[in-house]
């Protein structure tokens, strides 16, 4: 029998101009769903990571907040391991795998100081296995029914101007 599971990643600022490239390559593998381009509070942050250690669940917090991400779920058969691996099993994007999408979209620079704490940011985030159910539940309502499923094209869509 087969069981599909869901888990949770999110584009990080810095890599929102490679959000459609990233996105093609998730759809590869799984059904996502995702948000416009979203700024979400330091508190909602400090939820998200209360699994992280001391100081760098702050500074992850301080670092996210209000600052525009996209967010997603994705679903698939193993997803949780599958989308680990294919994110990246370290914070590091230099120490990932050279396939893994935090090795192919770093960038420069990786290490940098939040509040006086050293810490790596890559490209997107992906939810530990472990944790994974409970970061779909807190990032559920901010998803908008926007759903691409395996082997569709992602476009993103146009901003709307004002007359």
């Amino acid at each position: 029998m087969t069981t599909l599971e869901e888990s949770v990643f999110f584009i990080k600022p810095p890599a929102l101009e490679q959000a459609e490239k990233i996105i093609n390559e998730l759809k590869k593998q799984f059904t996502v769903a995702f948000s416009d381009p979203i700024a979400l509070p330091a508190d909602f942050w400090l939820t998200f990571h209360e699994n992280e250690i001391s100081p760098y669940k702050e500074a992850n917090a301080s670092y996210l907040a209000d600052k525009k991400i996209i967010l997603g779920i994705v679903k698939g058969e193993n997803a949780k391991i599958k989308l680990f691996e294919l994110c990246g099993k370290t914070f590091n994007p230099e120490a990932c795998s050279s396939d893994s999408l935090r090795y192919r979209y770093r960038f420069e620079p990786s290490l940098i100081q939040v509040d006086g704490v050293a810490f790596y940011v890559n490209a997107i985030h992906r939810s530990m296995p472990e944790d994974a159910q409970r970061e779909v539940n807190l990032v559920r309502p901010f998803i908008k029914p926007r759903l691409i499923c395996r082997n569709q094209t992602f476009t993103p869509r146009k901003q709307k101007t004002k007359v």
